[in-house]
């Protein structure tokens, strides 16, 4: 049992000695197997497996120490201590080994096999989501390896069968109704047309509503959503001609809740007998594999502060939008998040990549590799790897721009291009097309419950890796959360949070931010910012396209000046009567794009625009 008081000298020497012995033997043990592994084998795996160990090391080692000393007490002499680091490294290499099936010997590659078996049947092989939340082969491994130490079971196949048994996952699924509407125009020669009413016809999906893993619980809700209507026209040789509208209604995930929960890891590991020690080293032995836990910050907060379950999804479903901090440019986030409701990967890891590969779109080429777009796709991947040529390639084969943009040629060869913006055409150059598409690849290679897997398939590259899970978890941390709708305080306040994040990232153009590419580009006049505004936290103010001052200064309701909150748009006689509008912020300032500043903050109670203010005060 543990102790929590200090031994007598003599008992605590006993026990020490027992120790050293076990650790010396199981130092002997693990030596025999591990070395001869490592020096027999030096080869390319054992090298990648040792380097490995040493860059996890430090991390494991403090872990491991910290558990084996809990029970030993400070180690009497340094011997004691290199024997526990020896254990540590080479435990850690077999455990490397062994999740990863490289380098085993015949009985071992038999036992990784079965294990592998066991893991995939609890799970259908052909369903991404389901495969993400699979029983990690590393977790398994690194509980079989602490077993070893302890000779628990003897039976590894026993063992393998309960663990997996008890972790599988089990999911929910729901039905919900998606839906085709067509219309349909026929036109003659003479130019005279017809249209025929719309059919819409229905039918119903699965989706997945809730699962529970091995290392807590996600729920899914979802959202109905039609897409752009897709126009088809076909012209006859006698002048007359027939288009045909499509679009479709999907069920979106409009939100996801996680909770990390541990109960089940920490049952099983009861039932065999593992002590704080066992479950430490547990953990170290799995985050040396790769894996992402909170086992034991769990198992002493009954929570974790950060829940990796699935998304962490900052208001997507619920009342409220997201403002990204200074290191996103705030005109990309609806492409995020439309990226990130559409195929499940989070925003901020969309953003990550947007960052990496192209700098947020400012520094976007080809790459001597070959990657192209605003996202960097290699052309195979974006068109599909069966495309003639592509087999056997680096992915950088050559093909015509109609090619690669073709949807119809994506589609047969299994490519990952996307048409985002509804154009009829997949183009990596196009921003809308490029960033679903990233979504798309992410979400069917690891994301959300793997982002490691995701990323490194993205770039096989560990540097790639930790970049983008770092940039990634530091552009969620920076992002906040604001109110929507309804109007009083709660809106008013938001639409100021909202417009702010452009201050210094904006140039003032007449007539600009009605499309996005000037939005993209940071180009706004007084309306069209005002417009951009409200719409992160979602109240239209009509056709961006044909938003004015004209079209803003009739909207919502005539307030009196004494009355102005922070949110009101406020309106000012400049190169005409009601020339300029802004967002009232308090304190006689508003928030507005000017012609010398950009978007920036501005005082009507004195100086240019104190004079300007013609009184006119809406609330939306």
């Amino acid at each position: 049992m543990a102790l929590n008081h200090e031994p007598p000298e003599d008992q605590g020497s006993r026990i020490k000695q027992q120790i050293k012995q076990q650790i010396k033997h199981q130092a002997s043990q693990a030596a025999r197997k591990g070395m001869k592994k490592v020096g027999k084998k030096a080869g390319k795996a054992a090298a990648k497996a040792a380097a490995k160990a040493i860059k996890v090391m430090l991390l494991v080692l403090k872990k491991m120490l910290i558990a084996f000393l809990s029970f030993i007490g400070v180690p009497s002499t340094f011997v004691t201590l290199a024997i526990v680091c020896i254990v540590a490294v080479l435990l850690l290499i077999s455990s490397i080994f062994f999740g990863e099936g490289k380098e085993l010997d015949d009985d071992q590659q038999k036992l990784h096999d079965y294990m592998m078996e066991q893991i995939t049947d609890q799970v259908n092989t052909d369903s991404n989501i389901q495969m993400n939340y699979r029983v990690p082969e590393g977790l398994v491994s690194a509980i079989i390896q602490i077993n070893e130490m302890h000779k628990e079971h003897e039976d590894y196949y026993e063992l393998i069968d309960t663990t997996v048994d008890k972790l599988k996952p089990t999911f929910t699924y729901e039905s919900f109704e998606t839906a085709d509407e067509t219309k349909s125009q026929s036109c003659s020669s003479t130019g005279q047309c017809t249209e025929s009413p719309s059919t819409t016809s229905t039918s119903s999906v699965k989706r997945l509503t809730e699962v529970t893993a091995w290392n807590g619980k996600a729920t899914f809700t979802y959202g109905e959503e039609w897409g752009p209507w897709q126009k088809h026209t076909t012209k006859n040789e006698d002048g007359s001609s027939s288009t045909t509208w499509t679009r479709s209604k999907q069920a979106v995930v409009t939100g996801q809740k996680q909770k990390e929960d541990y109960t089940k890891l920490d049952e099983i590991l009861d039932s065999f007998g593992y002590k704080m020690s066992d479950k430490k080293m547990v953990e170290a032995f799995y985050e040396a594999s790769g894996g992402i836990i909170h086992y034991t910050e769990w198992l002493k907060n009954g929570k974790v502060a950060f829940d990796n379950v699935g998304i962490d999804i900052i208001g997507v479903g619920s009342n409220g939008n997201i403002v990204p901090g200074k290191g996103v440019p705030p005109q990309f986030m609806p492409l995020y998040l439309k990226g990130q409701s559409t195929f499940g990967t989070p925003w901020y890891y969309i953003a990550a990549v947007h960052s990496i590969e192209t700098q947020f779109s400012t520094n976007a080429s080809t790459s001597s590799a070959g990657a192209f777009g605003q996202t960097q796709f290699m052309p195979c991947t974006w068109v599909g790897w069966s495309y003639p040529g592509c087999k056997g390639s680096k992915g950088n084969v050559v093909m015509p721009k109609e090619t690669y943009t073709s949807l119809s040629v994506i589609a047969r060869y299994g490519g990952y291009g996307v048409d985002g913006n509804g154009d009829g055409r997949a183009d990596p150059w196009n921003l809308d097309d490029a960033i679903m598409a990233t979504a798309k690849y992410l979400g069917a290679n690891g994301m959300p419950s793997d982002p490691k897997k995701a990323f490194y398939t993205y770039n096989n590259a560990n540097w790639y890796v930790t970049k983008a899970i770092n940039l990634g978890e530091k552009f969620k941390n920076e992002a906040k959360e604001i109110p929507v709708g309804g109007g009083g305080s709660s809106s008013s306040s938001a639409v100021v949070n909202a417009g702010s994040v452009l201050i210094g990232k904006t140039v003032y153009v007449f007539g600009g931010g009605r499309n996005q590419g000037d939005i993209n580009a940071g180009r706004f006049d007084c309306s069209s910012f005002v417009h951009w505004a409200f719409a992160q936290v979602g109240i239209d103010l009509g056709n961006r396209g044909w938003v004015s001052t004209e079209t803003l200064k009739n909207l919502g309701t005539p307030v009196p000046v004494s009355d102005m909150q922070p949110g009101d748009l406020v309106f000012f006689d400049t190169y005409k009567k009601d020339g300029h509008v802004g967002i009232y912020a308090g304190n006689g300032k508003f928030l507005g794009c000017q012609g010398k500043t950009g978007v920036a903050f501005a005082d009507m109670s004195k100086g240019y625009f104190q004079p300007k203010f013609n009184g006119r005060v809406r609330r939306i």
